[in-house]
């Protein structure tokens, strides 16, 4: 089974079809979705009443703060620039890989 997020748009459904008062199986039903994932959706985002658009935001917010900053620094890229120039080869490099 294969895992995909919610779009804009998906939000946009779920909260029109929690508005009129479906449950989360109904909903998932209608949206092709297993019902656990439109009820930890609803449960992450639910402030009181379900909004699309707030969703999304926290969703973004979340994936933004879920990537790693990465290992790469300007230092680090001149002390690479300056062992290549002395001809050092990449396996001897002291890089923190």
């Amino acid at each position: 089974m294969s895992y995909h997020h919610f779009t804009t748009c998906d939000r946009g459904r779920i909260e029109a079809l929690h508005k009129e008062g479906y449950l989360d199986r109904k909903i998932g039903t209608a949206m092709g979705r297993h019902h656990s994932s439109i009820s930890r959706e609803l449960g992450k985002n639910n402030d009181f009443v379900y909004v699309a658009e707030n969703a999304q935001q926290a969703y973004e917010a979340r994936r933004q703060n879920s990537k790693s900053a990465g290992k790469f620094t300007s230092e680090l890229a001149q002390v690479v620039e300056a062992k290549l120039a002395e001809t050092w080869s990449p396996e001897q490099l002291p890089v923190p890989f």
